[in-house]
């Protein structure tokens, strides 16, 4: 059968305009869309008549362009899936790919591959998202499954293989929409402390200072940092390959991620230590210092190697594991809490948008209090507030 649907568009000319879209199968096979534009006679008092005239006009359309239906693709969802990670290895970057593969290796196929393509539902879904969700796995990581399955089964839709996506009413957990962890001024100061003399504290500072991602400061060169202007460009940033390597690429997470961004004196200070320090070992192996964070061999350190040293420096400050990216969260949130516009703050993280940066928002209810007891003052005519105290 050929499907249908009339939808309401406004109003025009005093009469009620609709939108009839229908799509029929082809004799090949194929589906195929088509749209007209179709005016009922304006009845102010039954809106409702107008809408069973577009459904009549439909139903005729439907009638007259109707072709039977294909029977339903016989492929499972594994073959699909399968399918799909080829098609679309071309169009996506590296890191995508390989997120998409292990997801559809180790949890979608597993559960889902025995299933014909056509008798899917949100019910398998839901199921699976429940399943992994009890196993522990995080709202966010579900979520995850959920945006995978849901592309693979919306390019089906593109290929024609579905008349519809299947998924599109499941309903993946919620996730928290809590704020990003991070540490206190005191927690950050306490840190830095175990950090002092530390091979990596210099990296610890372009993270907490200059809120860097970890991956962007493992990209970087010397050519990168400039101590005599205090400031260090951001051009490049690890990225994983299709394969799963972690290589240097040759931009950063986006157009908006390629920035320079000003250091404070104490991480300059740093920065240029590390330097000197660098370049003696890096001479006497008959190196040239290239990064500035590099292992033994000259490459960028691994991911791995400053997550283990952040564990241990945390256990010795004593304060809470955060994760590298925590690093950054707290750079936000400490910079959002001293004031500065958040429009700023956007461009010195090298947010794409100013609805990441505005997760960081909530800091500043701290001082709705203060901003409160202000105009309080103001208002009754006590220009220091309450605390002048009562001068009579």
């Amino acid at each position: 059968m050929a499907r249908g649907s009339a939808k309401p568009a406004g109003t025009a000319g005093g009469r009620y305009l609709y939108i009839l879209r229908w799509d029929q199968a082809a004799p090949d096979g194929r589906r195929r869309q088509r749209q007209e534009t179709y005016t009922a006679p304006h009845d102010a008092r039954d809106a409702r008549a107008a809408r069973r005239h577009a459904e009549t006009r439909l139903a005729a359309l439907v009638a007259a362009a109707a072709v039977p239906v294909p029977a339903a693709s016989a492929t499972t969802v594994a073959a699909h899936l399968t399918q799909w990670l080829d098609t679309i290895a071309p169009t996506v970057a590296g890191a995508t790919l390989y997120a998409y593969r292990g997801t559809v290796r180790r949890v979608l196929i597993p559960a889902l591959g025995h299933l014909r393509l056509d008798r899917i539902g949100p019910n398998d879904a839901e199921r699976l998202y429940a399943a992994h969700s009890a196993h522990g796995d995080a709202p966010a990581t579900v979520r995850h499954y959920h945006t995978v399955l849901h592309r693979a089964l919306a390019d089906a839709v593109r290929w024609r293989l579905l008349p519809t996506n299947p998924i599109a009413g499941a309903r993946p957990p919620r996730q928290d929409a809590g704020h990003p962890p991070h540490w206190s001024a005191a927690e950050a100061r306490a840190f830095l402390a175990a950090a002092t003399g530390d091979p990596l504290e210099a990296l610890w500072r372009l993270a907490l200072d200059g809120g860097l991602r970890i991956g962007e400061i493992l990209a970087l060169a010397w050519d990168d940092a400039d101590p005599d202007r205090a400031v260090v460009t951001v051009r490049r940033t690890l990225t994983r390959t299709a394969g799963g390597a972690t290589v240097i690429g040759d931009r950063p997470k986006s157009s908006s991620g390629r920035r320079t961004v000003d250091l404070s004196p104490a991480t300059v200070a740093v920065l240029r230590a590390h330097r000197a320090r660098e370049a003696a070992r890096r001479i006497a192996r008959g190196q040239r210092p290239a990064l500035l964070f590099a292992a033994n061999t000259g490459v960028h350190l691994a991911p791995s190697t400053v997550r283990d040293r952040l564990d241990r420096l945390c256990r010795a400050a004593g304060v809470p594991w955060i994760g590298c990216h925590g690093l950054r969260h707290t750079s936000a949130t400490l910079i959002v809490a001293a004031g500065v516009p958040l429009n700023v703050v956007q461009r010195r993280l090298g947010h794409a948008n100013l609805a990441q940066t505005m997760r960081y928002a909530h800091v500043l209810d701290a001082g709705q209090r203060a901003a409160a007891d202000a105009i309080g003052a103001a208002l009754a005519g006590d220009p220091c507030g309450s605390m002048c105290g009562d001068t009579g």
